[in-house]
């Protein structure tokens, strides 16, 4: 008998979920990086910018985009909200449908409240399948360093052909029930779903559907 399976998310595991989150982030000086960027709430003020960000973070190897923090050599040195009255999830996705070519698909927006320091926002992209992307200027991005930076003809090709099936984390799950033990394996990736099951004589009961290419072993007395 297999227990339920919960479905895994495509999407790069949170990091920064909550306020303590950010705060953490100032108390631990965590420099931007190759994956994380930091912004004031300005950045809102222009959409250039955060479409640059985003886009160079999708023809790399992904990461967050964080509104919300400041930063001075690439250091975080303290929070600021955007104090504004309506949330902003609702432009940052539009700016990116109607800014970025190919459109960013596998980014998600997590907004932040606190209510006497306003919002934060943190922008989670992941590497794109769909790459290279232009920004809203029609140039190519990608990280360098900190930095988001122009790429050369050959690195836009390079990303142009690197292999276009997203690669999500495989789950893996080892389970016991008696005599009988499983094994899980699922790439929720791939595009379709395909269970194989394999047992030496032992009869088992059929499992539960899970999602992803699922191989299962199943042992047991003949």
């Amino acid at each position: 008998m297999c227990r339920g399976r919960k479905q895994a998310r495509i999407m790069m595991t949170d990091r920064y979920e909550s306020l303590d989150d950010l705060r953490s982030i100032i108390e631990g000086e965590i420099p931007e990086s190759v994956t994380l960027e930091y912004k004031g709430p300005e950045a809102f003020q222009d959409k250039d910018k955060i479409c640059k960000t985003i886009t160079a973070l999708a023809n790399s190897a992904g990461g967050h985009f964080i509104i919300g923090i400041e930063s001075e050599n690439e250091k975080p040195i303290r929070l600021r909200g955007f104090e504004g009255k309506h949330s902003k999830i609702d432009w940052i996705y539009r700016i990116v449908n109607n800014h970025t070519y190919p459109v960013v698909e596998f980014l998600q927006v997590n907004e932040l409240i606190d209510r006497d320091e306003g919002k934060y926002y943190v922008i989670k992209v992941s590497q794109s399948p769909q790459a290279p992307h232009q920004s809203s200027d029609k140039k190519y991005y990608k990280r360098r360093g900190t930095h988001s930076d122009p790429m050369e003809h050959y690195e836009i090709e390079d990303v142009r052909n690197r292999p276009k099936r997203m690669l999500s984390p495989l789950s893996i799950e080892f389970g016991l029930d008696g005599q009988m033990a499983y094994l899980y394996l699922a790439q929720l990736a791939l595009a379709m779903h395909i269970r194989f099951w394999y047992n030496w004589g032992c009869q088992i009961k059929e499992p539960g559907h899970g999602s992803g290419h699922v191989f299962g072993l199943a042992f047991g007395d003949r």
